[in-house]
């Protein structure tokens, strides 16, 4: 009988045990979940994105939270990578620079060492020749040169790789400390397209790196490598062709074209002048 004294609902009015959407409540109450939209906006404010409510960039920089959640999914990575390939090769250049100063850092202390051994001789010299305004002159130099002495000595810092002092002390026209009288231009040449080849070619082992610089120093540099015999026997030969061309004309024009190759290399790496190099090629 209470069925029948609940009545026939009037047209327009609603239903008070239905849902507008014609979902009762319990079922409304069973779901009890967020609805979509709600969960994409709180995964995308775990991510950083923040409501309209609390934006506070330029109005046109606003998106929504599908969109920064679909950028921070594929833009985001491809970010960090270039990021990640910058800092490594920064980090390449950084050592290459540092391994430069090492090797030339005790370059630079033996001369301060021979130009302050020669001016003590000197200073006894005066002494034992009683020249006393020669010796007070020599104190003084003795004084301002050792304001310019290098910082924390020889090859200060932490040293290179025993591969790289290996290779270098059994090279010989590498110039290290001890052997100061190693060739200028091809000891900067094997410097600077070892530190490109770390950039370049990062895979490689410093003693395939080293290879490497080996084998091109000796392709820009061939004259350097050239069988003294080989160069007799021709000279020999050639005693009844035409004669030798004069040494006079050192200029730039006058390198073989291997040598202005070197030359331009080192002048764009900003290791040396071109006058530098043309004082310092050995010419033939």
């Amino acid at each position: 009988m209470a069925e029948e004294n609940k009545g026939t609902p009037i047209p327009g009015e609603e239903d008070p045990e239905k849902a507008p959407d014609g979902s009762s409540e319990g079922e409304e109450a069973q779901e009890g979940g967020e609805t979509p939209d709600a969960e994409l906006e709180a995964r995308a404010k775990r991510m950083g994105w923040h409501g309209k409510e609390d934006y506070n960039g330029p109005e046109d920089r606003f998106v929504d939270a599908k969109t920064f959640i679909e950028k921070s999914e594929t833009e985001l990575p491809i970010t960090r990578e270039r990021l990640r390939r910058l800092d490594k090769r920064v980090a390449k250049q950084d050592k290459v620079i540092k391994e430069f100063g090492e090797f030339h850092a005790g370059v630079e202390a033996r001369a301060y060492e021979k130009a302050l051994t020669d001016i003590r001789r000197e200073k006894r010299d005066a002494a034992n020749a009683e020249d006393m305004e020669k010796y007070d002159d020599l104190a003084k130099q003795e004084v301002e040169l050792e304001k310019t002495a290098p910082k924390g000595g020889p090859m200060a810092g932490e040293s290179p790789p025993p591969e790289i002092t290996d290779w270098a002390n059994s090279t010989p026209w590498f110039k290290t400390p001890d052997r100061p009288g190693g060739n200028t231009g091809m000891t900067n040449f094997a410097i600077a397209h070892h530190g490109e080849l770390l950039v370049e070619k990062p895979g490689l082992t410093i003693e395939e790196n080293l290879e490497e610089v080996t084998s091109e120093v000796k392709r820009r540099f061939p004259e350097k490598f050239a069988n003294p015999k080989r160069g007799d026997a021709a000279s020999v030969e050639g005693t009844s062709g035409t004669k030798p061309p004069a040494k006079g004309g050192r200029s730039y024009g006058d390198l073989p074209a291997d040598a202005k190759a070197a030359c331009d290399s080192f002048i764009a790496e900003k290791l040396m002048t071109k006058a530098e190099y043309l004082k310092q090629y050995k010419w033939e």
